[in-house]
């Protein structure tokens, strides 16, 4: 049963814009920044539950924001692995231990965090095998703990992809991948669907991408390369805080 209390509605809303924000500027952070909150307020499924809902929609106004700007070689292969990784997330979500694995995931993300922020960043070819395997394991983590974003950071930011592009082929594969995951995850779940809370968060959802949309016109490169670093570490060190406190 959701909480859905004043104070906790306002304050999942100031998370929700905060995170939309950072989804409109880089084409990913959504989840990253939103679900150690929800997790805190509603639990950890059900904060993972409706931080897919509403990452897809983030997701999905990126996609129609950036039509054409995105490199479709590099999203196709990212979309077939992310395809071939949701089946195992899916079932990790519904059979596993989602903490355990959320806390190893951070730790992980964290680490890769660091070593890019300060300056030990690992440069990828952006080839056709390297790029679905990383769709593969953004797939899992993404229908396993909701964070399916952490992975192609990593990886796209080792490429050196244009900032228009990055954010394009980010925002365009988890509208892809979200949308899937949305479908699947509605027929599992049936009644414990959050869809009330849901609706009531895509207001934020709205004025977040709106307010990043305006702030992305006005970023530099290097800027945004920072950003993405940065965001990185703090979905490790949010993940980890999120499953000390589950």
């Amino acid at each position: 049963m959701f909480d859905t209390s004043l104070w906790v509605v306002l304050v999942a809303a100031g998370f929700v814009v905060l995170s939309a924000v950072a989804q409109s500027v880089t084409g990913f952070g959504f989840s990253i920044m939103v679900l150690p909150s929800l997790t805190i307020l509603f639990g950890v499924r059900e904060g993972i539950l409706l931080t897919l809902l509403l990452s897809w929609v983030a997701s999905g106004l990126i996609a129609w924001r950036t039509r054409g700007e995105a490199d479709y070689g590099v999203l196709r292969a990212l979309t077939a692995g992310g395809l071939l990784g949701l089946p195992a997330g899916v079932a990790v979500f519904h059979l596993a231990d989602t903490t355990l694995l959320a806390g190893f995931m951070a730790c992980v993300v964290l680490l890769a965090g660091l070593s890019m922020l300060f300056g030990l960043r690992v440069r990828f070819r952006p080839g056709a095998r390297q790029t679905m395997v990383t769709g593969v394991l953004s797939g899992v983590l993404a229908g396993s703990v909701g964070l399916g974003g952490p992975p192609l950071a990593v990886f796209l930011a080792g490429t050196g992809l244009p900032m228009r592009a990055y954010r394009a082929t980010v925002g365009h594969y988890f509208a892809r991948v979200s949308l899937v995951l949305v479908l699947v995850q509605l027929v599992l779940v049936r009644g414990e669907a959050p869809l009330l809370p849901a609706l009531v968060l895509v207001p934020a959802v709205l004025v977040g991408s709106q307010l990043g949309g305006w702030i992305f016109k006005r970023v530099p490169q290097t800027v945004f390369d920072r950003l993405v670093i940065i965001l990185v570490c703090f979905s490790g060190a949010g993940a980890v805080l999120a499953a000390a406190r589950s």
